[in-house]
């Protein structure tokens, strides 16, 4: 059977670009999404991991489909768009997620897929001239009867003054205040009055705005946002409060109409802060959503062992940073037999990081957090041991692996940095080997998602430096009077020198423990 793929290149930080994705009606068994994942312009690694890809339809209602991992290492997987997904000529709104084991740890932003209609087969017209255009008139016919409708919400219901002067029409009104004298100040306040005026609702907004694009808002209540476009002149606010809905992100939500061009939007929240992102408008029908993370500059809760914590009940949102334990740092490696056998220890890897977000409201708010241990360094010739697992389990489900331990000297090879222990950590670098024959230097540690690398420094007998994660990673030891130091928030810990006498610099140090930060606030 053919297949046909729409192949898109996402990164889970930025929104996707879908203008490209139009599927048509009813097609079956045909249509698919090849999609290769990225963060920050990195491939996600899929090894051992799924894939789902989850549809709201036009009617709010919303389904999903496993997805098939075609090239784990370079972030490629497909999924197939079935009938369900092109049962009617609609925007589908759509959303990626990997899991593994533990549950739902990365998502993309929503995009959309533009289904379009197709044509009834049993009432084809014979090949000729004239049917692509009818295709086209069809189109827009349909197109314009879209428009007139969202015409026709904009222009509401006659109300209690319509009735009060026995009209009914738009330009029966026009026709009344003609009639009263003041054509020109009449037409002016009626028209804005009944177009364009925000008095009393917070939903009805200007014809221009209604047929053109739309902005999606998620955040809390209290939260408000305030609307600046400079070369329109326009300005306007938008609050969230207990009657805002929440929506299928878990945030409240609001879908807000708006003009073509370039909009400034301030979110702000008390007792959190204000943030303000730039999101272009540029495409009629389209529903751009903004994306912003807002929150407090201090967490209220920094869990550092294993327990429960509680969220208050003033607090409505909340994101949560944690990690992993990082990796212990392997000791340095003498080999003996000649001053050129030696080799520093390679480092610890980051224990893997995260940024989540919850939505608490009336759910459960609890968090259950068992906290991994650092991994311990290495003595002399020995590989540091792996960091512990960080598990979170209430109203976020969530398992973090630690870093694994720095590795030593081993003919030919260095002593091989750990790995990190999943996205967000960083990997320990290897420590230098022969150093006086200066065949290997050391290499520092990578930069975790909050967290940089372990330096590392001296000859190629030095220690690796440690993986970042939400901390730094520790810095190798870079001469025999100079020790390895330890990981921070999960960070991997250095590794140690290498010495043909014992020094405390042979020894790697340890990895930083886990972490779990929360703090007020919304991450969309």
């Amino acid at each position: 059977m053919a297949r046909t793929y729409n192949r898109l290149e996402i990164d889970v930080n930025k929104k996707p670009n879908s203008i490209g994705i139009r599927p048509v009606q009813n097609d079956t068994k045909s249509r698919y999404l090849d999609v290769c994942l990225y963060e920050n312009g990195v491939p996600i690694n899929l090894t051992g991991e799924q894939v789902r890809i989850t549809f709201r339809k036009a009617d709010g209602s919303t389904f999903f489909n496993q997805g098939e991992v075609t090239d784990a290492t370079a972030g490629r997987c497909q999924f197939a768009l079935t009938n369900e997904i092109l049962s009617e000529a609609k925007v589908v709104e759509a959303q990626i997620s990997v899991w593994n084991a533990g549950g739902q740890i990365l998502s993309t932003q929503v995009f959309e897929i533009y289904v379009t209609a197709a044509i009834p087969w049993t009432d084809a017209v014979e090949s000729e001239n004239e049917y692509g255009v009818l295709v086209v008139l069809f189109q827009e016919i349909q197109n314009a009867l879209d428009t007139m409708h969202k015409i026709a919400a904009a222009f509401g219901e006659p109300g209690d003054k319509a009735a009060e002067y026995g009209v009914d029409t738009f330009w029966g009104i026009l026709e009344t205040l003609a009639g009263r004298g003041d054509v020109e100040s009449s037409l002016q306040k009626g028209i804005k009055a009944y177009l364009n005026s925000t008095v009393g609702t917070s939903g009805f907004q200007s014809l221009d705005m209604l047929t053109s694009a739309k902005i999606l808002l998620k955040g809390v209540k209290d939260e408000t946002f305030h609307f600046v476009n400079e070369e329109l002149n326009l300005k306007f606010d938008v609050s969230m409060d207990e009657s805002t809905p929440v929506g299928n992100s878990g945030w409240r939500e609001l879908l807000i109409p708006v003009a073509l061009g370039r909009w400034n939007i301030t979110a702000t929240i008390s007792n959190v802060g204000s943030i303000t992102e730039i999101v272009n408008v540029q495409t009629v029908g389209v529903t751009y959503v903004l994306s912003y993370t807002l929150q407090s500059a201090s967490p209220i809760a920094e869990i550092t062992s294993t327990g429960n914590f509680t969220v208050p009940n003033e607090v409505e949102g909340v994101v949560v940073y944690a990690c992993g334990a990082g990796g212990g740092g392997a000791g340095g490696c003498w080999i003996g037999g000649s001053a050129a056998d030696d080799s520093g220890g390679g480092a610890g890897g980051g224990g893997a990081a995260a940024v989540k977000r919850s939505l608490l409201l009336s759910q459960n708010r609890t968090l259950q957090a068992v906290i991994g241990t650092g991994g311990t360094g290495g003595a002399e010739s020995q590989q540091g041991s792996d960091g512990g697992p960080t598990v979170l389990t209430g109203f976020l489900s969530l398992t973090l692996p630690g870093g694994v331990g720095g590795g030593i000297y081993k003919s030919p090879s260095p002593g091989i940095g750990g790995a990190a222990g999943g996205t967000g950590g960083g990997k320990g670098g290897n420590g230098g080997y022969r150093g006086y024959k200066v065949e290997g230097s050391p290499a520092a540690g990578t930069d975790g998602l909050l967290g940089v690398g372990g330096s590392s420094s001296g000859g190629g007998n030095a220690g690796g430096g440690g993986g970042g994660s939400l901390g730094n990673g520790g810095n190798g030891a870079s001469g025999k009077n100079n020790s390895a130091t330890a990981g921070d928030k999960g960070g991997g810990g250095g590794g140690g020198y290498a010495s043909y006498t014992s020094y405390n610099s042979n020894i790697g140090a340890n990895g930083g423990n886990g972490i779990v930060l929360i703090f007020k606030g919304v991450s969309v």
